[in-house]
């Protein structure tokens, strides 16, 4: 301490505590190792040497760069929607001309047959339907439908998450909103072939480190599809 005719000056001299000593995840011990090992008396020393220790974990945790980790995770949680979109146009392609419950899952729709209520129905429908001990009727004059050897189908997909925090990183929010869209080929009865691309654009929220993150993607996917029997 010095003194002169109006003023006093106070110097501070750095002690031997090291930072990680006063940090308490993981990640801010990470941190602090890493401002530790730098030069000394830089602008990062003289900024956390006059802080408390929960001034200290506070900016341990605003250094980590937490939010780069957090969006990585995001976006192997938004691949998990082109799966889905490509799975699903598998599953609907292998009932092409189906009837019955999956006639919803075909692309071409029922053909001959399809559900029907005994209300209304013909004399020998009725008789069928309770012959069989069922609902199913044949539709009289329906014709199949021819389906497509080559389809083309659009997904557009709207989404929003939040993954939990554990102790260490901290909790994010997620948004997502984009489309896929595809075309596939059928070679035969039972084998499908095609391509699907897609764009996507997303962010992600960590309000506890004051942190956010923007991710725009594009995606590419082949798939081939196989159906035999049931």
């Amino acid at each position: 301490m010095s003194y002169d005719s109006d003023d006093v000056f106070l110097t501070l001299a750095r002690n031997g505590v090291p930072y990680a000593s006063v940090a308490t995840t993981p990640n801010q011990i990470a941190v602090a190792n890493a401002v530790g090992g730098g030069p000394t008396g830089s602008g990062l020393d003289l900024a956390l040497d006059v802080q408390s220790a929960a001034g200290a974990q506070r900016a341990f945790n605003a250094l980590s760069g937490e939010v780069y980790a957090s969006a990585e995770t995001a976006m192997l949680n938004d691949s998990l929607f082109l799966r889905e979109a490509v799975s699903a146009r598998m599953r609907q392609a292998s009932v092409p001309g189906a009837f019955g419950p999956t006639a919803a899952l075909a692309s071409g729709g029922p053909t001959t047959m399809a559900y029907a209520d005994d209300l209304g129905a013909s004399p020998a429908a009725s008789a069928l339907t309770k012959a069989g001990g069922g609902r199913l009727a044949i539709s009289p004059g329906a014709a199949p439908v021819a389906v497509p050897a080559t389809y083309s189908w659009i997904q557009p997909i709207d989404s929003w998450g939040r993954l939990g925090g554990d102790g260490d990183a901290a909790a994010a929010s997620r948004s997502l909103g984009g489309f896929f869209a595809g075309v596939d080929h059928r070679f035969d009865a039972n084998w499908l072939a095609g391509v699907a691309a897609g764009y996507t654009d997303s962010s992600v929220s960590v309000s506890d480190r004051g942190s956010t993150a923007d991710i725009s993607g594009g995606h590419l996917a082949g798939y081939v599809a196989a159906s035999f029997g049931p």
